[in-house]
């Protein structure tokens, strides 16, 4: 028989029930049987008459008589006993009756509300539930952030918001109960000192942790839908501040609240650990955004990996939704891109779609250490040095499992491509060694790129190698 139904048939609730089983009244779950509910009737009686709850704990082990504990209680002399509670020890002690033997039936009607025994008390304390959340809610974005470095999701396209959402509210529905289960406090509610608790002082069982979370995410959260979301957070930050009003979530199966407790007053170190908490999440965001950036394979790459790795930048680059028009292949070849469908290229030379200058590769064993292309176009009116193609090539070539030190190169590379667009130039950045060489007919060089004369046409040759060099 579990508590639910014991409490059912005897009518007593069920935190007192689990409290009971702590203080040794109530036998373990497996040993309860019909006897049992009769028992937690005589304790209902018992209790709803003011016996301390020690004399019933002794009364339960049989360390003491019914009668001399009704003795000691003194109902006669004591003023304000409700009249019934007097005859009903007045019948007791006639009948000469025993704990383990009397019928506590005919006086059932009489029975008030039993003490709440060992319900904890609840402390609404909003604000610290509130950036305790938002606490909970930065630990689980870095678990999803790491992931998402792992497994290399690029976080352009609007599906991959999508699927963080959802991923957000099923790692809260998966780490969350367990947090409650086994530690009693989630991470946010662990730092603001609060403590959820069932009634009679438990700990939440995972069922119990997850029925409660996903009611938050419900109710509280919104499930992360845009506007709803804020909605919800808003409603429920006015209701818990009126009056301490419990949250819908705030309730186990049976309608018994659970209990925060909020012992710790002292601010300051909440205060500090929250920053440091955000200070956390705000680099482990940081570097998320800069993981982007390192290539699907480091160290010396073969002319297929390379491909992979200048590919893998120009999914992430061109298009929103990661899509491409053009791709490299290990030769050093364009081809176009499978579902590109209609889409134009629109490159330096006015919008013409045309395919991209092929790459020549320098290899030395199996790796290629060096790559190089040579850009010619005629009757022009605009074009401009190839930077995009220039930082992909150094990315692919020389990149690392070192995120700042990859956005460390591309500040550097961007820096000096702007600095000299209009001229031939070399330099090392990193590990690699960068130039190029322009020569143009009726163009004119600007800082963004380079112009016809008086609507003329011109033409240009821009020759560019990169080098790995350490």
């Amino acid at each position: 028989m579990n508590i639910g139904e014991l409490s059912r048939r005897s009518g007593v609730p069920a935190y007192n029930l689990r409290f009971y089983r702590k203080a040794g009244i109530l036998p373990r779950e497996k040993d309860c049987g019909g006897g049992t509910v009769l028992l937690m009737r005589r304790v209902r009686l018992l209790r709803s008459m003011g016996v301390p709850l020690e004399e019933v704990r002794k009364l339960a082990s049989g360390q003491e008589t019914l009668i001399s504990v009704l003795f000691r209680q003194h109902y006669d002399q004591r003023p304000g006993t409700p009249d019934w509670v007097r005859q009903a020890a007045d019948a007791l002690l006639e009948q000469k009756a025993s704990f383990a033997a009397f019928d506590p039936e005919p006086f059932s009607a009489y029975l008030s509300e039993m003490p709440p025994e060992g319900r904890m008390p609840y402390a609404s304390c909003p604000w610290r539930r509130y950036f305790a959340r938002v606490t909970d809610n930065m630990v689980y974005g870095a678990v999803i952030l790491l992931l998402f470095f792992l497994f290399r999701v690029w976080r352009g396209p609007w599906y991959i918001g999508l699927l963080e959402m959802v991923l957000s509210i099923l790692l809260t529905l998966c780490l969350e109960p367990l947090f409650l289960h086994f530690c009693g406090a989630t991470p946010g509610k662990a730092l603001f000192g609060l403590r959820l608790r069932r009634a009679d002082g438990g700990k939440l069982t995972v069922r119990e942790g997850v029925a409660r979370t996903w009611g938050m995410l419900l109710h509280g959260q919104g499930l992360y839908i845009p506007l709803y979301s804020l909605y919800r957070l808003t409603r429920c930050g006015f209701d818990c501040n009126r009056d301490g009003r419990r949250m819908e979530w705030d309730y186990d199966g049976d309608g018994t609240p659970y209990s925060y407790t909020a012992p710790l007053r002292t601010a300051v170190p909440r205060v500090a650990g929250f920053a440091a908490c955000l200070a956390a999440f705000g680099l482990a965001a940081a570097v998320g955004a800069m993981a982007e950036y390192v290539p699907l394979y480091t160290g010396g790459v073969d002319a297929a990996q390379f491909a992979g790795n200048f590919n893998y930048y120009i999914r992430h680059d061109v298009y929103p939704d990661g899509t491409a028009v053009y791709l490299l292949d290990k030769e050093g070849n364009w081809y176009k891109a499978p579902g590109s469908g209609n889409i134009v290229v629109m490159d330096f030379s006015g919008g013409e779609d045309r395919l991209p200058p092929p790459f020549t590769y320098t290899v030395e064993d199996g790796a290629v250490t060096g790559v190089s292309f040579t850009d010619t176009r005629e009757g022009v009116s605009y074009t401009g040095l190839n930077q995009g193609y220039i930082w992909k090539i150094a990315l692919s070539l020389s990149g690392g499992w070192n995120p700042v030190g990859n956005v460390t190169l591309l500040d550097r590379l961007e820096k000096e491509m702007d600095a000299h667009i209009g001229e031939g130039y070399a330099f090392e950045a990193g590990n690699v060694a960068v130039s190029w060489d322009v020569s143009m007919e009726g163009l004119e060089d600007y800082s963004i790129g380079y112009f016809a004369l008086s609507g003329r046409e011109g033409a240009y040759t821009q020759t560019v190698t990169v080098r790995k060099i350490r």
